[in-house]
């Protein structure tokens, strides 16, 4: 009888023994796989800022500067697009300025192409990235006369206005929600 029991005894602590180790293993390993995925977001995220919107955003900011300057004596209701396709020459120093932004556009171009699949906001991604492509291409072949006159047909291709912006609170809303999940892991 007393060896029965002992038995019994040692059945059930080898059972509770099986059952908070799987306890333990299975709490253990949940917060891994959240550690992990906190981890993974976090990469995602740090991506998305250094290899898509702080580019964009300087080569966004460094191309304003330059447009300051290209407009400084320009009439208030200036677009350019709309210039080049009504034939206005400009003086050699606007030349180099426009030039100029233009490649800084290229460079954008480039970055929203080639790292398409970081744009994760929808605004950015069908609105105003979209028309930032339309307005850059036109320019430049506007620019280079592969493309002349019509400028009834362009007017609609001006420079997305609010895509710096748009671009900002993208970066913030990132590199608030990286701090969040800094918090968490």
């Amino acid at each position: 009888m007393i060896k029965e029991q002992i038995q019994f005894y040692a059945t059930i602590g080898t059972v509770l023994v099986s059952v908070v180790a799987i306890l333990f293993s299975y709490f253990f390993n949940t917060k891994l796989l959240k550690q992990k995925k906190y981890e993974d977001e976090k990469k995602q995220i740090l991506e998305s800022l250094f290899y898509l919107y702080g580019p964009i955003k300087q080569y966004l900011n460094k191309s304003r500067d330059l447009y300051i300057r290209f407009r400084s004596d320009k009439p208030e209701d200036f677009r350019t697009i709309l210039a080049i396709a009504n034939g206005i020459e400009f003086s050699q120093n606007d030349k180099i300025l426009l030039e100029e932004i233009i490649a800084i556009g290229t460079k954008i171009e480039d970055l929203i192409i080639t790292k398409a699949g970081l744009i994760d906001d929808i605004k950015l991604r069908e609105d105003y990235y979209p028309k930032f492509l339309s307005h850059t291409t036109l320019l430049r072949h506007l620019y280079n006369g592969s493309i002349k006159g019509e400028p009834d047909r362009f007017k609609d291709d001006l420079f997305p206005r609010g895509i710096e912006d748009e671009t900002e609170r993208r970066i913030n809303e990132l590199y608030q929600k990286l701090e969040v999940l800094n918090k968490l892991s």
